[in-house]
């Protein structure tokens, strides 16, 4: 059973949080780090680059469970039609 929203957003701060002191960094400073990403030049990162920074950012965070495999968008707006 996956964690209360308030719970994974906890884990994720303490996560990146630990993340960012292990670099010797400010969490700030090593929020930038992500948010710069692409930004040099106006190049953007690869793709490759891109999957490297999102395993850099999710390294220690539990898994998430799966979507269903009939998981679309009606089901997200089911209740605003």
């Amino acid at each position: 059973m996956p964690l209360p929203l308030e719970e994974q957003t906890e884990k994720v701060l303490e996560t990146l949080s630990a993340q960012a002191a292990a670099r010797n960094l400010r969490l700030a400073d090593y929020l930038q780090l992500f948010a710069d990403a692409g930004q040099v030049a106006g190049v953007e990162p690869s793709l490759v680059e891109f999957d490297s920074l999102l395993e850099q950012v999710s390294a220690g965070l539990s898994l998430l469970p799966a979507l269903p495999v009939d998981f679309s968008r009606a089901d997200i707006y089911a209740e605003h039609d």
